[in-house]
């Protein structure tokens, strides 16, 4: 009797192999389900940014197709009542809009999307979402320059460039032309500062310059409005 007892007795080797076996599959089981979950509520960011476009798209033909900044909304700050779209659980919605553009960002902290950095997004027209780019409680637009100044010194071939102070830069950028629509225009890049010397080609020449805001993760603003100074003719440019 003793005997059949021992023969038919898990062995402690064996016992751990089956509880090994069981970790295992309960590891992927839920491993599985957790990416089951996620792809669902990824799958509702996605519905949540399209039922808010839609929306969006029915204000603006109400509203002479323009949004205007009376549909800026971060939902955690409450709702807005031009945006009627009850948002699946946890979504987060941001929208920015300014006159014929609007950006959405959609974001749920347990998926993929997990922040309003990389929210599924969606603009009116192609670069909106690079260019309104805060929150909607910023305002959701990356400041322009203004009290954009251009002065030719007289000394060489160049000119001097001031524009006011914008807090959110990291840089600006500078565009320079003999052409008041910036055709094939000179660009000065990563300029610190609010002053820049340049040094055109031609003497005796107008040119137009415009500075814009670019932020730490470079995103730019639209660009300033358009100053101007004519070089002087002459001038030597400097070496």
């Amino acid at each position: 009797m003793n005997r059949s007892l021992r023969q038919q007795a898990f062995t402690i080797v064996e016992l751990i192999t089956v509880i090994t076996v069981i970790g295992i599959l309960a590891s992927i089981v839920i491993v599985s389900y957790n990416a089951v979950q996620t792809s669902a509520r990824d799958a509702a960011v996605l519905s949540d940014t399209e039922k808010v476009a839609g929306e969006l798209a029915r204000y603006a033909t109400n509203n002479n197709g323009t949004y205007g900044a009376s549909l800026n909304w971060y939902s955690p700050a409450g709702s807005n009542a031009n945006i009627p779209v009850p948002l699946s659980s946890g979504n987060v919605v941001d929208v920015v809009s300014v006159d014929n553009e609007y950006c959405i960002r959609t974001f749920n902290p347990a998926t993929n999307n997990d922040s309003l950095a990389n929210a599924a997004q969606v603009g009116a027209q192609s670069g909106s979402c690079e260019r309104l780019v805060a929150s909607a409680a910023a305002g959701g637009v990356v400041p322009i320059p203004g009290s954009v100044t251009v002065t030719s010194p007289g000394t060489f071939i160049q000119l001097d460039v001031s524009w006011a102070e914008v807090i959110p830069a990291a840089s600006y950028k500078i565009e320079y032309s003999t052409s008041s629509s910036f055709t094939s225009p000179a660009v000065a890049n990563n300029v610190t500062g609010t002053n820049l010397t340049i040094y055109p080609t031609l003497g005796g020449t107008l040119y137009y310059v415009r500075v814009s805001t670019v932020t730490l993760d470079s995103r730019e603003s639209a660009p300033s409005t358009a100053a101007s100074a004519t070089t002087t003719t002459g001038a030597i440019s400097p070496p």
